[in-house]
């Protein structure tokens, strides 16, 4: 999901990756005091950029927000990447396709040694903190193209699907250049913690033999720039707050203007509706900024009006615009935009059903317009040890015929890629807390269409035909203090 709009700050904030120096200096990789005066002045070229693109988020239209998108791109294409003497890109952007079909996007290197790599790790101004945790290392973070690091699990399945070399690329900041390769490189699975499974041979740079461990180089290079680079925290520590109180406010304005565009072009029942069963749409929901575990502002969509308001919802669909048969990670992190279909986050669940009492409501409406819900006094999400098992889920009351959540109770998360009993690929065709046996008594991330089928959004009690396909569907968490 882009599921923090605020973050793209920080993503445009790549600007400052010092490739304003003169082409002498890109060819070096000097760093000295004009650099870091090049950096200031990049520094204040992207607040002039961003300001510009706030003035852009005024705009109404679904067709002009689309253009804040592209302007937004652009800036990222034209400022972050590396590039080379004649500045275009030195990396060409791709695709490539892994396990089940899955497409990631790649960086391409194909000037170097006779071209054709596939870049899985980047660094060069320190704009990307790499003491990372455990699961970041797996899934992959930063920006392919800029400084990133590709994931542990996507390295293991390309390297196992054919035979790969390795090049590492290295300069100190006196501009000395040097590479080592080596002719076989795999990476192990999960289970043998992505162990490098072969002894490679290596060669050595032109410039002399390499005498040191060269992923301990890197990191040495990069701790030097981030001693240089904070001696400017302070002054932009003060800028970035000030656009970030910008971009919030503009952000929660856009996305209203987003949902109300997008309303009277898709004239959606259920959706932004205090659902009466009537059929009447009423607007009830509030954007706002929440603190999650270690986020201090997280967008949050509350439901004010049913059920005496106060709710965070937490899912929502309504017309099959978002992909919900998506990965382990995506599932944990959240996907789709807040206030249109989404899906929050395993993850900000756990955190916030931890240690304060949720209860839980469930609104349901067919394809023929009849509404119905269920509500639990009681609900939580447990660790990702427990793979955020449901481990509370108190007792039901509503107008279902019904209780099609609580054989779900104590099971853990599943996703077409992390499917314990199968049920996932076999039947849903979406995450949930499948269980073993008959797999579910709900499925609210199956796929939005009007066929009765074991892939549709169904409650199994929702009428007397089972699998009785979902139009609308709307999860809400509420604190029960």
């Amino acid at each position: 999901m882009s599921r923090r709009l605020w973050v793209v700050l920080f993503l445009v904030f790549c600007i400052t990756q010092l490739r304003e120096v003169t082409s002498s200096d890109t060819q070096s990789g000097k760093t000295d005091d004009g650099t870091i005066n090049n950096f200031t002045r990049a520094f204040n070229q992207f607040g002039e950029a961003v300001d510009k693109v706030l003035e852009d988020l005024e705009l109404t239209t679904a067709a002009n927000v689309t253009q804040i998108k592209d302007r937004i791109t652009n800036l990222l294409q034209a400022k972050c990447n590396p590039c080379t003497n004649d500045g275009s890109p030195a990396l060409e952007q791709g695709y490539v396709t892994i396990g089940n079909d899955v497409r990631i996007p790649v960086s391409y290197e194909q000037t170097r040694f006779g071209g054709g790599w596939i870049v899985l790790l980047q660094r060069y101004d320190g704009t990307v903190r790499f003491n990372r945790t455990w699961a970041e290392y797996r899934d992959g973070f930063g920006m392919v193209g800029h400084e990133f690091w590709m994931g542990l699990e996507r390295i293991h399945q390309l390297t196992t699907a054919g035979s790969y070399e390795l090049m590492i690329e290295m300069e100190d900041f006196n501009g000395n250049y040097k590479y080592a390769g080596y002719d076989a490189f795999v990476v192990g699975p999960a289970e043998r913690r992505y162990k490098l499974t072969k002894e490679p041979y290596w060669h050595l740079a032109e410039q002399g033999r390499l005498e040191v461990d060269v992923l301990g180089v890197v990191y040495r290079f990069t701790t030097m720039f981030t001693q240089q680079f904070f001696r400017h925290k302070n002054a932009i520590d003060q800028r970035i707050a000030a656009l970030m109180n910008s971009i919030d406010s503009n952000l929660l304005e856009v996305n209203s203007q987003i949902r109300e565009a997008l309303d009277e072009v898709q004239q959606n029942p259920g959706k932004d509706q205090s659902s009466s069963g009537d059929g009447k749409a009423e607007r009830s929901s509030v954007l706002q900024f929440i603190p999650i575990g270690s986020e201090p502002r997280v967008p949050a969509l509350f439901e004010q009006d049913r059920f005496e308001g106060g709710w965070l919802v937490v899912m929502q669909r309504y017309d099959g615009s978002v992909n919900f048969n998506r990965t382990w990670a995506e599932y944990r992190d959240g996907f789709g935009m807040v206030g249109q279909e989404f899906w929050y986050g395993l993850e900000p669940l756990h955190q916030l059903t931890k240690k304060t009492p949720y209860e839980l409501a469930v609104e349901m409406e067919d394809f023929e317009g009849n509404y119905k819900y269920a509500r639990y006094d009681k609900f939580a999400v447990g660790p990702a040890g427990t793979r955020y098992s449901l481990v509370e889920l108190g007792t039901y009351n509503g107008t279902t015929l019904g209780d099609s959540l609580t054989p779900h109770k104590g099971a853990g998360f599943s996703t077409y890629d992390y499917d314990d009993f199968g049920c996932s690929n076999k039947y849903a065709k979406g995450g949930w807390w499948y269980y073993k046996g008959s797999c579910y008594g709900s499925s609210l991330t199956g796929i939005w269409k009007n066929e009765l089928a074991y892939s549709s959004i169904c409650w199994m009690k929702f009428s007397p035909v089972s699998n009785t396909p979902l139009k609308f569907v709307r999860m809400m968490i509420r604190p029960n203090e």
